[in-house]
């Protein structure tokens, strides 16, 4: 059970989106987060300790040191080695908000933290409902046109459920659909990786598409299969932030 508030660390460029990546950051803003409130506590300073192919290891010394008494770290992007070290100092490394409002973004994770949401589903629980549970190539359509809506911003999932669908996306993406092109595959990762205004506009271009190329009782269909089969809790209410409206 966690108890708020709660300390995060967030690492931004300008102060407004979680828009730097961790190894670049050169200062954390840590707030004070419940799920009703966050307040912008201190701003600290670190020395960036990813410099190219190269990384300064007194520097990561010093910023586990400086946000320890954190309890998630938001960033743009982390690889795996900080990650772990992170974790090691229980310290949760947080990226599935890159370029989002920080004060949105913290408070959809603390609410859903508060509700249990926070680790219930893993890459490897989405992996393992993927081989209990093969989707067919229209839904495999469907799980690329809900991962189009979450990266032009239209989808008004909770951030828990919105993650477990990009799980779901990544486990599925290999798989051959009947509508939608593999070349948007090339495309979503550069989405993930580098949202830019002119992919940006490809993307909600590409959106429409696939929202038109894909009926609505079909997208129904679908999202009732994966909260009937356990992938989203069933319980949600369908009308408001559940998936039914993506």
């Amino acid at each position: 059970m966690i108890e708020f508030p709660i300390k995060l660390a967030v690492a931004s460029k300008e102060g407004l989106a979680i828009s730097e990546h961790f190894g670049h950051a050169k200062q954390f803003r840590i707030y004070e987060a419940a799920p009703d409130c966050c307040r912008l506590l201190e701003t600290r300073e670190v020395a960036h300790y990813c410099l190219g192919r190269h990384s300064d290891q007194t520097a990561m010394t010093g910023i586990l040191e400086t946000i320890k008494d954190c309890h998630a770290v938001f960033v743009a992007k982390i690889g795996d080695g900080p990650t772990e070290k992170l974790k090691a100092i229980g310290v949760q490394a947080v990226s599935r908000y890159a370029y989002e409002s920080i004060e949105d973004s913290l408070l959809d994770y603390v609410q859903g933290a508060a509700a249990g949401e926070e680790s219930r589903m893993t890459k490897d629980r989405v992996a393992g409902w993927v081989l209990a549970h093969p989707l067919v190539p229209i839904h495999v359509d469907c799980a690329i046109a809900v991962m189009l809506k979450i990266l032009d911003g239209k989808c008004k999932m909770r951030a828990a459920e919105k993650r477990v669908m990009e799980l779901l996306y990544d486990e599925v993406k290999t798989q051959p659909g009947c509508l939608l092109n593999a070349a948007l595959h090339p495309l979503i990762a550069q989405a993930r990786e580098h949202p830019d205004d002119a992919v940006k506009n490809i993307i909600y271009e590409k959106r429409l598409l696939a929202e038109t190329a894909i009926s609505r009782p079909v997208m129904k269909g679908f999202k009732a299969m994966i909260r009937q089969e356990g992938l989203l809790d069933p319980a949600l209410d369908e009308d408001g932030e559940g998936l039914n409206t993506p």
